[in-house]
């Protein structure tokens, strides 16, 4: 066999065992576009790109609404000239609100979004509230809201000893116990709630006996008001 026709022919293996190799990444790739198609229902295709163009058009289309949302909220401001947004918070607002379907929380993207840019916003836009934002459900934002809402109705004397009963919020806003209870200790994890402690007339010593109420009495963190500021 001549020098040529053995290189021929090593080439010829090569060119199968790549074919074969390609075979079975493109099998796998349909085998995993298959898997997020019953995931992601038609964002997804079954063919080697995995992301389909619907994927891409959907990030697209709840960019373009984030952008009307927040160009909007800045107009009813009457604000004109916005300030800069750092990219280490403008970059994962945008990221997430891209993928958020539900449209009360894609708001408060809208909202943090604008309330940065704002530059007469009176709080502040701290990166922390992007990570707390993208754990948050729709029953905790509205939870959060109303607590919030009952906290600043209060007498400014009296809010910082203001508890909330657990019990209360599942009727007032008419929620199942249990998801009230899971939705209170996302916010308690967030750090935007704390358990309540009731100090009574009864002494040990110099110390007055407490109860800690975990979440059937609760208050809100000085974190919990300002992360709602930024969102709303």
């Amino acid at each position: 066999m001549s020098d040529e026709t053995e290189a021929v022919t090593e080439s010829a293996k090569a060119i199968k065992e790549v074919a074969k190799t390609g075979g079975k990444l493109i099998d796998a790739a349909s085998d995993a576009g298959r898997f997020f198609k019953a995931v992601m229902g038609d964002l997804v295709t079954d063919g080697v790109g995995l992301v389909s163009d619907r994927l891409k058009y959907y990030r697209i289309e709840r960019a373009i609404l984030l952008a009307a949302k927040t160009q909007k909220r800045l107009e009813d401001r009457g604000i004109t000239n916005v300030r800069i947004v750092s990219p280490k918070i403008a970059l994962p607002i945008i990221e997430k609100a891209t993928i958020e379907d539900d449209e009360s929380l894609h708001t408060r993207w809208a909202n943090l979004l604008a309330n940065a840019m704002d530059p007469n916003f009176g709080g502040q836009v701290k990166r922390r509230y992007v990570s707390i934002l993208s754990d948050i459900e729709p029953i905790d934002a509205h939870i959060l809201d109303v607590v919030v809402g009952e906290y600043r109705a209060a007498p400014e004397a009296n809010r910082q000893d203001l508890l909330f009963a657990r019990a209360n919020v599942v009727r007032n806003l008419r929620l199942d116990a249990n998801d009230c209870e899971v939705s209170l200790r996302n916010l308690l994890r967030l750090g935007l709630i704390r358990p309540g402690v009731v100090t009574g007339g009864v002494y040990m010593g110099e110390h007055q006996v407490s109860a800690y109420k975990d979440t059937e009495l609760f208050s809100l963190t000085l974190l919990g008001i300002e992360f709602h500021d930024a969102v709303n």
